[in-house]
C-alpha cells in the first residue's frame, strides 16, 4: 500500500513538469521559473525514485535508513514538504503576477563596465598556480581542513573574486566571443579544483546572459541525456579514480554507484527525512537560523570571532563528529531548515518567497543581481541559509558593489 502511495507522489512530480514544460513554446533553462522547477523536482524526488527503482541510495547521512517504517514514512513525508513548496510557490508567483503592470525591456546598457579580459586571465593563472601543489597532494577533505589556516583562506577568497569578476564580465561584455572564452577559462578553474559550484555558477551566469533556451524536443532529449548522466557519472566518475589510482576494479563495480541522486540531492533529502523522524516540537528555531544567523556569522570572523556556526556546522558537529574533525561537511537544505524553524509551516512560506523572487527576476532586466539569485536558488535546496547569504550574498554582493563604485568613479573621470 505504501509502495503505491510512493509511486503515486512520485509520478505527480513529473506530470506538473511536463504540464509546465508544454506550456511554452521555448523552455529559457536560466529563466528563474524554470530553473526553480529543475531544481525542485531534482533536489524533491530524486531519492524517492532511486529507492523506486531498487538502485543504492547513497547514505551520506549513515542514521537515515529506509528499510526501517519510521524512515520509510519520512521519506513520503519529506516530499509532502516539497508539494508545501510548490503550493506556496504558486502563490507567491500569483501575488507577484497580479502586481506587475507591463514588461520590463530585456537591455544590456548598463552603469556596470565588465573587468577587462587581462585582469580575468591575470586571476586565473594565479589561481591555478597557486593551487596546484593542494590539487595533486591533498584530498578534498584536507583542503577543507585547511579552511583554519589565514593564507589558505585567502587564497580562497581569491578564488571568489576571480569568480565573480568572470561573472561579471559574462553578464556585462558585449563581445560574445570574449564572453564564451572567460566561460571555458572559468570552467578550467572549477574543473582543476574539483568544486561543482565552480564548474555550475559560469555556466548559469552564460544561459542567462544569452537567453539560452531549447524546444519542447530538444528539451525532452536534453532531460533523458541528463537523467542518463546524472545516473552514471557518480559511477563512472568513481570507477575512472580508482583505477587511476591502481586498485583492482572491474567494471561490475561501476553498477554500485549507479544512482540518479547520488551527485547531490542525497545528503539534503536525507537530513530532512532524518528531522522529521527526530523531530521535537520544543526544538523548533523560529526564525533564528534565517533571519538572525545569517547576519551574525556575515561578520568578519578575524574582528568578531564569537564562535556562531551555521546550521549544517552544528549538525556535523554534534552528529557526525568523524566527518566534522576530518574537515567535512554536509549539504543542509532549505526547506529543510525552514520546517527546523516553522514546521510545516515553514515549507509554503520558503515557496511563496521563492514564488514572489522567481516572477520578479522572470521580467527584471538582464542584470548581475539576476545571476546572484539564481545561484542563491540553485544554493537553497543543498546549503543552509546562513552559508548561502555569507557566501553568495554579501561576499558576492559586497564585490559587486565595489566594482560598480569603481565603474561610477572610472565613467566620471572619463566625463
Amino acid at each position: 500500500m505504501y509502495e503505491t502511495g510512493l509511486v503515486i507522489i512520485c509520478l505527480l512530480p513529473g506530470l506538473v513538469f511536463v504540464l509546465y514544460v508544454m506550456s511554452q513554446k521555448e523552455f529559457y533553462i536560466a529563466k528563474p521559473s524554470n530553473f526553480f522547477v529543475l531544481l525542485w523536482f531534482y533536489y524533491g524526488f530524486s531519492v524517492p525514485i532511486d529507492y523506486l527503482t531498487g538502485v543504492n541510495v547513497p547514505q551520506a547521512w549513515g542514521v537515515v535508513d529506509y528499510s526501517r517504517p519510521e524512515f520509510f514514512h519520512g521519506m513520503l513525508e519529506a516530499m509532502s514538504m516539497f508539494y508545501l513548496v510548490l503550493f506556496g510557490y504558486f502563490i507567491g508567483g500569483y501575488v507577484r503576477a497580479r502586481q506587475t503592470v507591463g514588461k520590463v525591456t530585456v537591455g544590456r546598457q548598463s552603469i556596470i563596465h565588465p573587468p577587462s579580459l587581462s585582469l580575468i586571465v591575470f586571476l586565473v593563472v594565479i589561481v591555478l598556480v597557486a593551487n596546484f601543489d593542494d590539487v595533486l597532494n591533498m584530498s578534498r577533505m584536507e583542503r577543507n581542513m585547511q579552511l583554519n589556516n589565514t593564507s589558505y583562506k585567502l587564497l580562497k577568497f581569491v578564488d571568489l573574486i576571480t569568480l565573480i569578476l568572470c561573472c561579471l564580465f559574462i553578464v556585462y561584455e558585449k563581445n560574445l566571443k570574449k564572453v564564451k572564452m572567460v566561460v571555458f577559462l572559468s570552467l578550467i578553474v572549477g574543473a582543476f579544483q574539483g568544486d561543482r559550484s565552480s564548474l555550475a555558477i559560469p555556466i548559469i551566469a552564460y544561459f542567462y546572459r544569452i537567453d539560452f533556451s531549447v524546444s519542447k524536443f530538444k528539451l525532452q532529449l536534453f532531460l533523458i541525456f541528463g537523467v542518463f548522466f546524472l545516473f552514471l557519472w557518480k559511477s563512472v566518475y568513481s570507477f575512472i579514480l580508482a583505477y587511476s589510482l591502481g586498485k583492482d576494479v572491474v567494471f561490475s563495480d561501476m553498477l554500485k554507484g549507479f544512482s540518479l541522486s547520488a551527485i547531490d540531492a542525497t545528503s539534503s533529502f536525507n537530513l530532512l527525512v532524518w528531522q522529521i523522524v527526530d523531530f521535537d516540537i520544543y526544538s523548533l528555531l523560529w526564525g533564528y537560523s534565517i533571519l538572525v544567523l545569517p547576519f551574525v556569522i556575515a561578520l568578519p570572523r578575524f574582528i568578531f570571532d564569537f564562535g556562531f556556526e551555521t546550521l549544517s556546522e552544528q549538525y556535523v558537529a554534534t552528529y557526525l563528529p568523524h566527518i566534522a574533525e576530518a574537515g567535512g561537511g554536509r549539504g543542509f537544505g532549505g526547506v529543510a531548515e525552514f520546517f527546523l524553524n516553522f514546521y510545516i509551516v515553514g515549507p509554503l512560506l520558503a515557496g511563496i518567497a521563492l514564488g514572489y523572487l522567481c516572477k520578479y527576476f522572470d521580467k527584471h532586466k538582464k542584470s548581475i543581481l539576476g545571476v546572484i539569485f539564481l545561484i542563491v536558488l540553485f544554493r537553497f535546496f543543498r546549503s543552509d541559509i546562513a552559508s548561502v547569504v555569507k557566501t553568495y550574498v554579501v561576499m558576492f554582493g559586497g564585490v559587486v558593489l565595489l566594482w560598480l563604485c569603481w565603474s561610477l568613479f572610472i565613467k566620471r573621470i572619463k566625463l
